[in-house]
């Protein structure tokens, strides 16, 4: 244990060094039940009760072939804005329709297959426009030096 203080201002000085301590702790002891009780509060509503949109009732044929058109448009858009990256909104509501209608229409590989592809166009788009964007870059660079040059 410490030796009693020499003098008042010294006994002040430990004296708020303790209550400054005592404060912190607090404060972080506060921070950290709070970040403990709201990140396993999310991960259990995650886990055991996702947010899954409601089934509209729509054959899984008819399903299936609207999802497959829209991972064509999303792969057209993002072709056609070569300059900028892929529309990953795009893919949560396509994800969404997907988990609502995956329950019933599991049963059909070719809704299966559905989850692969819409993986494989998002990968391809990431390195297509990865790549477009640097021969964008190159491309107009060379043409900036081309006419400074001038």
């Amino acid at each position: 244990m410490a030796s009693a203080p020499e003098s008042p201002q010294q006994a002040a000085v430990a004296r708020a060094g303790r209550t400054g301590r005592r404060a912190g702790l607090a404060v972080y002891l506060s921070f950290l039940a709070y970040m403990v009780i709201v990140g396993f509060a999310t991960f259990i509503a995650g886990v055991f009760f996702p947010r899954v949109p409601p089934d509209d009732g729509v054959a899984c044929d008819q399903v299936r072939t609207e999802l497959a058109v829209s991972l064509r448009a999303i792969a057209a858009a993002t072709v056609a804005e070569s300059d900028s990256s892929p529309a990953s909104t795009s893919y949560v509501a396509w994800d969404e329709r997907y988990e609502a209608h995956r329950r019933r229409c599991d049963e059909d590989p070719r809704f299966r297959e559905l989850e692969t592809l819409r993986h494989r166009v998002e990968t391809r788009m990431q390195r297509f426009t990865q790549e477009t964007r640097t021969a964008f870059r190159r491309v107009l660079d060379t043409h900036a030096d081309a006419e400074t040059s001038r």
